[in-house]
């Protein structure tokens, strides 16, 4: 019963943001002072997206699918496999990565598990954490001194589909392989 509030006010806020978002341009019109200023200060000298903001994006979007369940080969929104997950919402954020989570490992580039941050994508093993090859893949949601957080799809018999999990304590600490920053 939690989760279920818990997506409904994701969702909730989620279709807030984009009606506000909507209706940005008829506010402008109607009051063009307003949003000078704030249009300013979102242009850096170079122009492009801070890679934070374009991380909580993708974050954000990311737990609308929280609860959805799994199914494996599938990359959509009836359910996904973990690597499915990663590849459509990274897609849907014009960020190019391969379907598979053994080619996935190859994107973007390394960073050290101490650097990771909000949005880089992070590779395991398989269930087997003595065949270190990959096999299972998700987003990093947070980091802390001593926690690090990600959402990805999982087939677990316990608890399967897109989920919230923790590294650290967890047998995930030990099938972690690398972690790969594909945020520009």
């Amino acid at each position: 019963m939690r989760t279920n509030f818990t997506i409904l006010g994701l969702m909730t806020g989620s279709m807030l943001l984009y009606l506000w978002l909507c209706t940005e341009s008829d506010n402008q019109s109607q009051h063009p002072g307003l949003f000078q200023e704030s249009s300013a200060m979102m242009l850096d000298q170079h122009s492009k997206p801070d890679p934070f903001t374009r991380a909580d994006s993708i974050i954000a979007y990311a737990e609308t699918f929280l609860g959805t369940g799994y199914l494996y080969g599938s990359s959509n929104r009836k359910g996904f496999d973990c690597s499915g997950f990663t590849h459509f919402i990274y897609n849907e954020f014009d960020i190019t990565i391969p379907r598979s989570s053994k080619y996935q490992a190859g994107a973007g580039v390394p960073v050290p598990y101490s650097e990771a941050r909000k949005g880089d994508l992070i590779i395991f093993t398989g269930t087997n954490a003595q065949v270190r090859q990959p096999g299972h893949v998700g987003i990093v949601v947070s980091r802390t001194d001593t926690q690090l957080t990600f959402i990805h799809a999982s087939s677990s018999q316990k608890e399967s589909g897109v989920k919230i999990s923790e590294v650290e304590g967890t047998g995930y600490k030990d099938r972690f392989l690398e972690v790969r920053r594909v945020i520009e």
